[in-house]
């Protein structure tokens, strides 16, 4: 299956404009996230899009609601390297030693996740200082190449 880049970021970027807080699209087991999952395991209703002139009176993308903290562009997705079974908070490293969880300072360098490969398992690599943004992926399931497994937002 061949994704055209640019139209899915411009559709995540139609997601998000809209409020849908979780998306899924399957197709031969592909599935594209964005958001903060639900947790409910439930579909979430549809959302219509918004009139022409709805969206002329919303504010742009890039602007935070009155009051709300604004989103922080600047956390580093970390991607599956390989596909396989990840490994996350709350999961450990091969020295048995906790995985880092949202909060959690790392130095660039420090195992942050693992990806268990045909039995092999496969440090990843916290490739920037910072701290754990939030983690995408769920502990113990499946990755395919790509995929985010967790954001780091960099010192």
């Amino acid at each position: 299956m061949i994704f055209n880049k640019d139209a899915l970021i411009e559709l995540m970027q139609k997601v998000r404009e809209i409020g849908i807080r979780e998306l899924i699209i399957a197709h031969d087991r592909v599935e594209i996230r964005t958001g903060e999952p639900t947790g409910t395991g439930r579909a979430l209703p549809a959302t219509p899009a918004p009139s022409p002139a709805a969206a002329a009176e919303q504010p742009a993308p890039d602007a935070a609601p009155a009051g709300a903290a604004a989103p922080d562009k600047a956390a580093e997705a970390v991607a599956a390297p390989i596909p396989g079974m990840v490994f996350v908070a709350p999961g450990h490293d091969l020295n048995k030693r906790p995985l880092p969880g949202p909060g959690a300072a790392v130095r660039e360098g420090d195992v942050v996740a693992l990806v268990e490969a045909m039995k092999m398992f496969n440090e990843i690599y916290a490739p920037v200082a910072g701290v754990i943004d939030r983690i995408a992926a769920s502990n113990q399931t499946m990755v395919k190449v790509g995929d985010p497994i967790l954001f780091i937002r960099p010192d």
